[in-house]
């Protein structure tokens, strides 16, 4: 009497899998959003606020390389004072926050916690930016821009020289900052205009320029850097290399 035999079991396809490089970007910002929301009870502690922070910067910037890898190699609007529907962030009164640019790369959800630092108690105005990471206009630029100095067409991502230095966002000092854009070249030592802050640094709101912040980079990293070293154009010109 014959055994009988199991059925042969077709082979594994790998090349249908759908878990390709969308999908990875994906994970890491859930990982980093889980960090985000799951991170307070250890606010006592510095190095945990700064790891908070750094985990918003990162998964912004790459929830920004998903949509400008979708948007032919064009990143969102900087979100100024002008509404546009490719704002990075609505942050108006008048606007959904949901509708967004990145919302449908960071799950389809709007975590308020995820844009703004653990260190911050935002009591401004309800017409002044409710947040505290501002995005790059020299990147950000959808539209390109008539201001002398900054570019006048709109940046793509293969455009960037040294993407690991370029920064996509910061967290802007509270005494600058207004709406969602960073203009680093309006930055004076006295006036303090569109600085970074410096909560997590000892150097805490030194217009000299000491003292660090926290920014995330068009490569997808983040990192602690010197307030006066993101200043400088090759960390926020895209097509500076010093």
């Amino acid at each position: 009497m014959k055994n009988a035999s199991r059925p042969e079991e077709p082979p594994l396809n790998h090349s249908n899998s759908s878990f390709g490089p969308p999908s990875i970007i994906f994970c890491l910002i859930l990982m980093a959003l889980l960090v985000a929301i799951l991170l307070p009870p250890l606010n006592g502690r510095h190095t945990a606020k700064v790891v908070y922070c750094l985990a918003n910067l990162k998964s912004i910037a790459l929830a920004s390389n998903m949509y400008q890898s979708e948007n032919a190699g064009m990143f969102p609007s900087a979100g100024d004072g002008t509404p546009r529907n490719e704002d990075w962030i609505y942050w108006q009164t008048s606007r959904d926050p949901k509708g967004g640019a990145l919302v449908s790369y960071m799950g389809n959800l709007f975590v308020k916690k995820v844009y703004i630092c653990p260190d911050v108690n935002i009591s401004r105005p309800a017409n002044i930016y409710q947040y505290s990471y501002t995005a790059n206009v020299n990147i950000l630029i959808l539209n390109g821009s008539t201001i002398p100095g900054m570019p006048a067409e709109p940046v793509r991502y293969g455009e960037i020289k040294s993407p690991s230095t370029k920064i996509l966002f910061v967290e802007e000092d509270n005494a600058s900052i207004d709406d969602a854009a960073w203009e680093p070249q309006n930055w004076t030592p006295t006036g303090k205009t569109n600085v970074l802050a410096t909560l997590h640094d000892k150097f805490q709101g030194d217009a000299s320029g000491l003292g660090k912040g926290t920014a995330s980079f068009a490569d997808g990293h983040a990192e602690l850097i010197e307030r006066k070293e993101a200043m400088r154009p090759i960390f926020y010109d895209p097509w500076a290399l010093r």
